[in-house]
């Protein structure tokens, strides 16, 4: 499933699909996206969040 498409379930719905709560998901992405940062090589043809 996309992560555009997920973040229009609900709450409960979302976290049966990820396993996770929506907060949490978003603090994930922001952990990954720091990490990211200033990092060289290919590009991924997926989005972080798509990767997570």
């Amino acid at each position: 499933m996309r992560y555009r498409q997920a973040l229009k379930m609900s709450s409960a719905d979302f976290k049966r699909a990820y396993g996770v709560p929506k907060e949490t998901f978003q603090k994930m992405i922001e952990v990954v996206v720091e990490a990211k940062v200033g990092k060289q090589g290919c590009h991924s043809k997926l989005s972080i969040p798509e990767q997570i």
